[in-house]
């Protein structure tokens, strides 16, 4: 799971008649991805094989190191490790969710949802991320909550903040995943369905109040988008939900 505006479904350009620029869609989070590196395909690879963990050893050894960068570099490895975290660097992650450096907090975030099938310490972490007062580690851990079907209220009011100056089409998909939990979002996206200038956001708040599900207001909203939109899938999307949604 990566979160950032590249990670954006995007609709067909020709469905678009135009090419959607995504420079406004851009996340006030920094890349947290580089490329894997050696080490830890090696510990890895030893520790899915034969158990060892030497090699685990040291890289905990530099994610517990009081120097940030080490940390920092350490829990980038986990990040960007293709495999599943091994348990033992799962708990020394957890640990650093609330870590003082931001880039330490933010990569182990991102390095928890590796997991295929997250602990419910893993969960709990992610929960008390979303609600630091860091902004890159709170969307971080939102986004990761969201696609992990685990939304909480706070998820969702970090989504919306997120989302709320109409050019962020990546937060208003994560609103969708939240499910029933987002319908304090319903008229936040249903506004950005009508008043947005990027026809991505648009598109993608039509999806999100379907997954939702439309309220009365929200599918006036709908309505209205059906009928005047100047952009065709949007037209289509809102026509298409307000039929299957039709009571």
């Amino acid at each position: 799971m990566i979160y950032s505006p590249n990670d954006l479904i995007r609709d067909d350009p020709n469905d678009l008649n135009k090419s959607v620029s995504l420079k406004h869609s851009n996340m006030r989070t920094k890349s947290i991805f580089s490329p894997l590196k050696t080490s830890v395909i090696a510990v890895l690879i030893c520790v899915a094989i034969s158990g060892c963990d030497a090699g685990l050893s040291s890289q905990l050894k530099a994610l517990n190191s009081d120097d940030p960068e080490q940390r920092q570099a350490a829990a980038r490895e986990f990040a960007d490790a293709q495999e599943p975290i091994p348990p033992k660097a799962v708990a020394a992650l957890i640990d650093h969710v609330g870590d003082p450096d931001e880039d330490v907090a933010r990569l182990s975030v991102h390095a928890l949802t590796k997991q295929r099938e997250p602990s419910d310490a893993t969960i709990g972490a992610l929960r008390q991320a979303v609600r630091d007062d860091r902004e890159p580690v709170r969307l971080n851990a939102a986004f990761a909550l969201a696609d992990l079907q685990q939304s909480d209220e706070a998820t969702v009011e970090v989504l919306m903040t997120a989302a709320e100056d109409g050019l962020n089409a990546s937060a208003v998909r994560q609103l969708g995943l939240t499910g029933s939990t987002g319908k304090p979002a319903l008229p936040l996206l249903s506004r950005l369905l009508l008043k947005s200038p990027e026809p991505l956001v648009r598109s993608q708040a039509v999806l999100a109040i379907g997954k939702i599900g439309p309220d009365q207001a929200a599918r006036a909203a709908l309505k209205q988008a059906a009928a005047s939109d100047r952009v065709e899938i949007v037209r289509t999307r809102a026509e298409a939900l307000l039929e299957s949604s039709a009571e």
